[in-house]
């Protein structure tokens, strides 16, 4: 080829470039501070925002849609890399150390740049590290909860947009709504709403005169924010490029208020969005399918003609758009860490079209979120908290000591005052989402799953404190060097290798050898005969005592009952020693998926709901006819249907089976000796006949050295 051809590949490769970049739409991404859909066009009464309300008429108006977590930080990473804070690393503020897990995660901006983009920032960026988004042109880089020099924002976009014909993608980040509410800047709003002319929003369930001036002053924020997204809209008119860019306004997160931001409540993570693109998008439609920050990365590079990043959980917003009929998901997902080290209480959430579920992963532990955010509104809110409705007090104490689970009814309680999660009639529902959740944690990889991560996390928050306050100085993170590494592990294998079993572990309640296989001459057990058959038989294995509770978590601990201090069916091994490591345990922290189906565990109320031991959520763990329950009123007195059981956890032995002991023998043995060979059945107590002196006596020293190794310096009775 000669010198000609190589100048003409060159420029057409150029006119091909120049072609690409003058079919690719603008960006504009705007961004405002802790705000919910209190809008006019989300129907809200007193909002008072014309320009927003017009962007919705001109565009679409997304009703569902959902931050990823309710922190400007952990919102703002997932926004611009498409992927969840536990899984980008950003899991609290970026101004108390949090951080992404690799500087070099692929982005929006990244992204956009590859392909010929000017991109620019207005406002702050509020991630870690900043050098992962390396925009063209910064301004504004300060939270500026001062609101100084608001009118430059659009002054600084409208130079950002005459700059040049090439493709732009531009971020600006507006501080209202974010505390100080201030009531007024600049004369903006101009006709500020008071205390006497609004109620507080819903999900607050009280009411106060300072409240009500809080959320009067909230208001204003939004109609100085509306005012200011009016001044940016009107400067892109004036650039000529309005016609080809798309716009997406969105909240980072809800309100600074009462069960809003740092909560996984709908008044933390339900956001405003609206998306307009002139003559590409219908105008003034309304959507109401479960959408999320995840899926703004891939809308962008689809309309941008970019490939698709791999391994994104979000789905490009343009595909819901535009088919008539689309396939979008069923179930949407959101998570919580912390905020500043103030009020680490981490949670997991699930929601569908009707019902949501939160996860504690500390459940029962006071959650530090609830004190640090009632001390920061006025000093008679407890009272007002007080004086409120049973079920808003009762809603107000959960969110000061969650359960394990929590389950909402969004139809019928909007607001999330009515905790479903026990009650009997929405079991199936309850176990549905808790499935769906343990996948959505695995298919994300969340650290979280594991309790050592779990822990050791905790631990180094913990470490900042001093005299009961975090300093910032003093905090030391080092989970992304951990999070993603096998946890250290008791002494099974070592590192994961290839070619591991599965195990399948059946128990069966209150089961002696009576079977098949054992000989039994009435039994019919084909299938655990043809399971013999196949393995082994043990002819003489022994549990640790002959009630169920004992004798389980000895077996899943390898430890005693009086080890462990467990010898009735009211005792959680977890209350004796909590930091016992199970079996299930030992497998999972060494790779292993473990799940635990029916009765394993047992003690107080739904035992087998073990954190530490299991992948996903344990199911059926507790009698589902309220007449077996053990906790019945008529089986706690020993007149129920389980009358006869040890099970009904209140009945008193001499009920059950020490009666039986006594009907045996009419009283009960100092110590008793059986002859298993001549006496298989135990009928005949030798212990005082004689010869047998020694037999006895060396089995007594065996039994209280056996006492003395499990409790040290204890003696035997």
């Amino acid at each position: 080829m000669n010198p000609l051809s190589y100048g003409l590949v060159g420029c057409l490769l150029t006119l091909g470039v120049v072609h690409a970049e003058s079919s690719r739409p603008n960006i504009l991404l705007i961004t405002s501070e802790d705000n919910g859909p209190e809008l006019g066009c989300y129907g809200d009464p007193y909002a008072k925002t014309p320009h927003l309300d017009a962007l919705a008429r001109e565009g679409i108006r997304f009703d569902r849609a959902f931050v990823t977590q309710a922190g400007c930080s952990q919102s703002r990473a997932s926004i611009l890399t498409g992927l969840y804070p536990h899984q980008n690393g950003q899991i609290g503020l970026a101004t108390w150390k949090f951080r992404m897990y690799r500087a070099d995660t692929p982005n929006m901006v990244r992204s956009l740049k590859d392909v010929g983009y000017r991109t620019g920032i207005i406002g702050k960026l509020h991630v870690n590290p900043a050098s992962a988004f390396p925009f063209d042109s910064k301004a504004f880089p300060s939270a500026n909860f001062a609101r100084k020099n608001l009118a430059g924002y659009a002054e600084q976009a409208s130079r950002f947009f005459h700059a040049s014909d090439q493709p732009f993608f531009l971020m600006i980040n507006y501080p209202d709504a974010h505390r100080p509410f201030l009531r007024q800047v600049n004369s903006l709003p101009a006709q500020p709403l008071t205390g006497n002319d609004v109620e507080p929003l819903s999900y607050f369930g009280v009411d106060h005169p300072e409240l009500r001036k809080q959320t009067a002053d909230y208001y204003n924020c939004l109609t100085r924010l509306d005012a200011l997204i009016g001044d940016l809209l009107t400067g892109l008119r004036a650039s000529g490029k309005a016609g080809n860019t798309l716009i997406i306004y969105l909240g980072d997160h809800g309100a600074d208020m009462l069960r809003g931001k740092r909560t996984s409540y709908e008044g933390g993570v339900r956001v405003p969005m609206i998306v307009s693109w002139p003559g590409k998008l219908a105008a003034g439609e309304v959507r109401r399918e479960l959408v999320s920050t995840v899926d703004l990365l891939p809308t962008v590079l689809e309309a941008a003609q970019i490939q698709p990043l791999s391994e994104l959980p979000g789905v490009s917003l343009l595909s819901l758009l535009r088919e008539a009929q689309p396939s979008w998901r069923q179930h949407l997902f959101t998570e919580y860490h912390l905020h500043s080290a103030h009020n680490f209480y981490p949670q997991r959430t699930v929601r569908d079209d009707r019902y949501k579920l939160i996860q504690n992963l500390m459940p029962g532990k006071v959650n530090p979120g609830y004190a640090y955010t009632m001390k920061r509104f006025f000093p008679d809110l407890m009272d007002s908290i007080s004086q409120a409705a049973e079920g808003v007090r009762a809603a107000y104490e959960r969110m000061r000591r969650p359960p394990e689970f929590e389950l909402y009814d969004l139809r019928r309680d909007p607001h999330e005052f009515r905790d479903l999660a026990q009650e009997d009639d929405h079991q199936v529902i309850l176990q549905k989402l808790q499935r769906e959740l343990a996948r959505w944690r695995r298919e994300t990889a969340d650290p979280l799953l594991d309790p050592y991560k779990l822990k050791r996390l905790k631990a180094e928050i913990d470490a900042s404190f001093v005299d009961g306050v975090p300093q910032k100085g003093k905090l030391e993170l080092n989970y992304p060097d951990y999070f993603f590494e096998s946890a250290p592990t008791a002494e099974l294998s070592g590192n994961a290798q290839a070619g591991r079993h599965n195990v399948l572990f059946i128990a069966v309640d209150d089961l002696r050898p009576t079977l098949g296989c054992y000989g039994d001459p009435i039994a019919v057990t084909p299938n655990i005969d043809s399971l013999a058959a196949r393995g082994t038989l043990f002819a003489r294995a022994y549990c640790q005592q002959a009630v169920c509770s004992p004798s389980r978590l000895s077996l899943m601990t390898g430890r005693r009952p009086d080890t462990i201090r467990v010898w009735d069916l009211k005792t959680h091994f977890r209350a004796t020693l909590p930091d016992l490591i199970t079996l299930p345990q030992l497998f999972r922290e060494n790779g292993y998926h473990t799940r635990s189906i029916g009765k394993i565990y047992h003690g107080s109320g739904a035992p087998s709901k073990d954190m530490p031991s299991w992948s996903e959520e344990a199911v059926y763990d507790y009698v589902r006819d309220p007449q077996l329950r053990y906790s019945a009123p008529e089986n706690l007195t020993g007149r129920g249907l389980k009358r006869g059981s040890m099970e009904a956890i209140e009945v008193s032995d001499r009920d059950s089976y020490v009666e039986w002991r006594e009907w045996k023998s009419g009283r009960v043995e100092a110590r008793e000796l059986y002859d298993h060979r001549a006496d298989p059945q135990e009928m005949r107590n030798i212990a005082s006949l004689a010869g047998q002196s020694e037999v006895l006596q060396q089995l007594a020293m065996t039994l209280h050295h056996g006492w003395q190794a499990a409790l040290p310096g204890e003696t035997l009775p």
